[in-house]
């Protein structure tokens, strides 16, 4: 009886130490995110994740300086390129039905519409092709309209009506190489509206998003969804809502529930797509350096993940799961700022819930981020450097007598006016895009110049740099005695 007990007890202990170490890793996780979303200065950010097969974890946060109120794990998000995986099961839904056939051109199913002549053969465009961004189309994405600006139709956004995004077009050989096409998301979007008749997100709805239970999911929101979306914001700045007509690679509101039930979807039967049709989509096509393009997702052989990651304007989202494992991740910013941080909330997911294999390209991901913030952290003091030599010279040249501040000629001043206009559109591009980043530290990435920049030193490098523009007139104005 004693031995029974005995057992009983240490069974008991046993599984209040599995239950605890659960709950820490849970609050853990959280805690987390809660720090690097102070660290990185993002608005708030909702996570799903899954474990064995089920969502197991969900929780919003927002930063304190902001409304806490305003943000739920029922918000809706626009979840940016996560649009085009969702898209791709709807495509596949006529594969499966036996209306599109993946190895057939586009030019077979959509008559409204041709790519402009170019010196490649449109007839080598098929729909996997463009479901895997390798049928070398031009138009990376799209910057959206705003709410105000009535949205152009399908045709005329494939035509150029992009709000200066530019027109789809065959720039290379399809097959060769992949090039990552919105605007060939958008022709399989003006396919899908061809061969059923609809609208293209009521079919995605019908065929799709209800089907899953996805319920708080849409291409168009209607009032109700519309009234739950989070606020956008650039850093803690709020901003404008921006719509696309490019719906299927761009246009998606969900939440994060709502991705992590697609992300079960993909790793489990559901009344959509058979096992066949999603291990087509989850298979390799195209080398992309480590990792590798499907139909509609991206996958990592070496960690065995699949996913996708999102980015509008004061939007960032990534879902990213593990078959093997039957455990993911969703993690939706309503902030311009946070790709950053979702990559490390990806990497902490990893090394805490999956089989860490991606902790030697994090560990890389870090180091390069580091060697960025010094690059921009150097150019930034810099600049604070010459800005007081400058002011310091000035002030003692002053006063010495030796020069005098009087009003340049008109013709100098009209000189200095397109100087600054030209200095000002410099900034702007090297501080404030991917450009910016590309041009000075050589590096593709999503992020902009002040995304590296310490909490706030944004406004005082812009401070210093406007006066920099300002001791530069008076080194131009001056005039000897």
């Amino acid at each position: 009886m004693v031995k029974k007990s005995l057992v009983i007890l240490l069974s008991f202990v046993f599984l209040l130490s599995i239950v605890s170490t659960t709950h820490s890793q849970t609050s853990d996780f959280e805690e987390f995110v809660a720090q690097m979303m102070l660290q990185r200065n993002v608005a708030g950010v909702s996570i799903a994740r899954i474990e064995s097969g089920e969502i197991v974890e969900q929780f919003a946060l927002s930063h304190p300086d902001l409304d806490s109120s305003s943000l739920t794990k029922d918000s809706v998000f626009q979840v940016g390129s996560i649009s085009k995986p969702v898209a791709a099961w709807t495509v596949m839904t006529l594969v499966r039905d036996g209306k599109v056939e993946l190895g057939a051109p586009i030019s077979r199913y959509v008559s409204s519409w041709s790519l402009p002549p170019s010196n490649f053969d449109a007839d080598q465009v098929t729909v996997s092709r463009l479901l895997s961004h390798t049928a070398g189309l031009s138009l990376h994405g799209y910057p959206g309209f705003a709410q105000e600006i009535p949205l152009p139709t399908t045709q005329n956004s494939l035509s150029g009506e992009t709000n200066g995004a530019g027109r789809v077009e065959l720039v290379m050989a399809p097959g060769e190489q992949f090039k990552y096409s919105g605007g060939g998301y958008t022709l399989l979007q003006l396919m899908i509206e061809e061969v059923t008749g609809v609208p293209f997100s009521q079919y995605a709805t019908h065929a799709v998003l209800k089907p899953l239970g996805m319920e708080s999911s849409s291409y168009e929101p209607n009032a109700k969804l519309r009234a739950k979306r989070a606020q956008p914001y650039i850093q803690l700045t709020p901003m404008d809502y921006f719509e696309f007509r490019a719906q299927a690679a761009a246009s998606l509101h969900s939440t994060a529930h709502d991705l992590a039930t697609f992300v079960l979807a993909n790793m489990q039967s559901n009344p959509v797509l058979s096992a066949d049709l999603k291990q087509k989509m989850h298979t390799g096509v195209k080398d992309i350096g480590s990792r590798q393009v499907g139909l509609g997702f991206f996958i990592d052989p070496k960690a065995n993940t699949v996913g996708h990651n999102g980015a509008n304007q004061g939007w960032r989202a990534e879902l990213i799961f593990n078959p093997e494992l039957n455990s993911g991740l969703v993690v939706l910013a309503n902030s311009d700022n946070a790709s950053f941080f979702i990559q490390q909330i990806r990497c902490q997911w990893d090394k805490q819930f999956s089989n860490g294999a991606m902790q030697e390209s994090c560990q890389a991901q870090m180091i390069q981020h580091n060697s960025q913030q010094s690059i921009f952290n150097l150019m930034m003091w810099g600049l604070i450097v010459m800005s007081l030599a400058l002011l310091i010279f000035r002030v003692i040249s002053v006063k010495r007598g030796k020069t005098q501040i009087g009003l340049p000629s008109s013709k100098i001043r009209w000189a200095l006016i397109v100087l600054f206009a030209i200095l000002i559109c410099a900034a702007v591009v090297l501080m404030h895009t991917p450009l910016g980043v590309l041009l000075i530290a050589g590096i593709k990435t999503t992020l902009s110049a002040v995304d590296f920049f310490p909490e706030g030193m944004s406004k005082v490098l812009l401070t210093v740099y406007g006066l920099l523009l300002c001791l530069l007139l008076f080194n131009f104005a001056r005039r000897p005695v």
